[in-house]
Protein backbone atom coordinates (compact mmCIF):
# COMPACT_ATOMS: atom_id res chain seq x y z
CA UNK A 1 0.00 0.00 0.00
CA UNK A 2 1.24 3.29 -1.25
CA UNK A 3 1.29 6.34 1.36
CA UNK A 4 -0.14 9.08 -0.78
CA UNK A 5 0.84 12.18 0.90
CA UNK A 6 3.77 14.42 0.80
CA UNK A 7 4.98 15.63 4.96
CA UNK A 8 6.48 18.95 5.82
CA UNK A 9 8.12 19.36 9.82
CA UNK A 10 8.25 23.55 8.06
CA UNK A 11 5.55 25.16 10.63
CA UNK A 12 5.14 27.96 7.99
CA UNK A 13 4.73 26.06 4.78
CA UNK A 14 1.69 23.56 6.76
CA UNK A 15 0.40 27.28 7.87
CA UNK A 16 0.05 28.41 4.59
CA UNK A 17 -1.35 25.05 3.01
CA UNK A 18 -3.47 24.75 5.51
CA UNK A 19 -4.92 28.67 4.58
CA UNK A 20 -5.01 27.72 1.17
CA UNK A 21 -7.41 24.89 2.10
CA UNK A 22 -5.40 21.70 2.17
CA UNK A 23 -6.46 19.27 4.74
CA UNK A 24 -3.70 17.85 7.47
CA UNK A 25 -4.41 13.81 6.50
CA UNK A 26 -1.93 12.60 9.61
CA UNK A 27 0.81 13.72 11.12
CA UNK A 28 3.81 11.71 12.36
CA UNK A 29 7.02 12.23 15.02
CA UNK A 30 10.53 12.79 13.07
CA UNK A 31 13.48 12.87 15.35
CA UNK A 32 11.79 15.08 17.71
CA UNK A 33 9.55 17.30 14.79
CA UNK A 34 6.29 16.57 14.29
CA UNK A 35 6.00 16.27 10.39
CA UNK A 36 2.60 17.34 9.28
CA UNK A 37 1.41 15.12 5.65
CA UNK A 38 -0.70 16.47 3.72
CA UNK A 39 -2.83 14.48 0.56
CA UNK A 40 -0.28 15.00 -2.84
CA UNK A 41 -2.50 16.50 -5.19
CA UNK A 42 -0.99 18.89 -8.00
CA UNK A 43 -2.32 21.27 -6.30
CA UNK A 44 -0.58 20.85 -3.44
CA UNK A 45 2.74 20.96 -5.39
CA UNK A 46 1.03 24.23 -6.89
CA UNK A 47 0.95 25.84 -3.32
CA UNK A 48 3.66 24.74 -1.85
CA UNK A 49 5.55 26.36 -5.07
CA UNK A 50 4.00 29.74 -4.60
CA UNK A 51 5.04 30.32 -1.39
CA UNK A 52 8.77 30.60 -2.03
CA UNK A 53 8.14 31.32 -5.90
CA UNK A 54 4.55 32.84 -6.34
CA UNK A 55 2.78 36.16 -5.51
CA UNK A 56 0.23 34.65 -3.53
CA UNK A 57 -1.75 36.26 -0.61
CA UNK A 58 -2.85 35.14 2.29
CA UNK A 59 -4.67 37.11 4.71
CA UNK A 60 -2.79 37.32 8.34
CA UNK A 61 -6.17 36.46 9.72
CA UNK A 62 -6.26 32.55 7.73
CA UNK A 63 -2.44 32.45 7.99
CA UNK A 64 -2.63 32.64 11.97
CA UNK A 65 -5.79 30.26 12.30
CA UNK A 66 -4.04 28.04 10.72
CA UNK A 67 -1.21 28.10 12.51
CA UNK A 68 -3.17 27.44 15.78
CA UNK A 69 -4.77 24.76 14.58
CA UNK A 70 -1.04 22.93 13.73
CA UNK A 71 -0.12 23.95 16.93
CA UNK A 72 -3.32 22.58 18.43
CA UNK A 73 -2.35 19.18 17.18
CA UNK A 74 1.03 19.28 18.29
CA UNK A 75 0.53 20.21 21.46
CA UNK A 76 -2.97 18.26 22.39
CA UNK A 77 -1.56 15.31 20.72
CA UNK A 78 -4.56 15.68 18.28
CA UNK A 79 -2.13 13.85 15.68
CA UNK A 80 -3.62 11.39 13.32
CA UNK A 81 -0.86 8.68 13.29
Amino acid sequence: MQDNTIGTSNTQLASFLVAKGHQVARTSQNAGSTLFHFIATPWLTEDAQSLKFGNDMISARALFSARSYLLSLIHNDEGFQ
